[in-house]
């Protein structure tokens, strides 16, 4: 699925051609996972896509495009497998626990995208704030819809609340190395957690 609204970004017109952008923009990603975004060059990213630097330039405007347009397609895909992992569901708080796991999977299979997100606080913050922002935004209007099943209307705020609940389990997650199972298990405690509160 591509991002059609990223300025400096000029998506490829048919098949032949989407197999090179791909190719740049996976090879972008890699790149800048593993070496980081202020160290590695336009050629480092041809070289690895094994393409012309000129190449490059059909498609993307800078460096910095190519990377806006990695975050923007992460975004719009999580968007997209949170929506499916809750359609089902009845209740606020089974839609929770179904983002919550879809959120910390999807971390565990992409941590690169996942630690590129973080980086775009060093290389931009209005970007790193239009990312949390926009979230936030989507996930309190949720939020008000099931304002029954609450007990508090500050929607942005219990939205915040979530995203850093996710955030944070999801390094969890990533830094224990953990599968599906282990997973289920710390998702559920979440759950318990949330539902009971943690005083005493």
């Amino acid at each position: 699925m591509y991002i059609s609204d990223i300025k400096g970004v000029h998506l490829p017109k048919g098949q032949i051609t989407k197999p090179t952008f791909d190719a740049l923009v996976e090879s972008a990603k890699n790149l800048f996972g593993k070496n980081g975004y202020m160290k590695t060059t336009i050629g480092d990213i041809t070289k690895n896509a094994n393409v012309a630097i000129g190449t490059f330039y059909i498609y993307f405007d800078s460096k910095y495009v190519v990377y806006e347009y990695i975050l923007a397609k992460y975004k719009k895909d999580l968007k997209r497998q949170l929506a499916l992992s809750t359609k089902d569901c009845k209740t606020r708080e089974e839609k929770e626990k179904a983002g919550l796991r879809t959120f910390i999977l999807e971390a565990v299979k992409d941590p690169v995208c996942y630690h590129l997100v973080w980086e775009s606080l060093y290389i931009n913050p209005d970007l790193f704030k239009k990312y949390y922002s926009s979230f936030a935004e989507d996930y309190a209007e949720a939020m008000q819809k099931d304002r029954e099943e609450l007990k508090y209307d500050d929607y942005q705020t219990m939205a915040y609340i979530f995203m850093g609940i996710s955030n944070f389990m999801g390094l969890q997650a990533i830094f224990n190395d953990m599968g599906e199972e282990e997973i289920e298990r710390i998702v559920d405690n979440a759950i318990l957690m949330l539902k009971n509160g943690l005083f005493k």
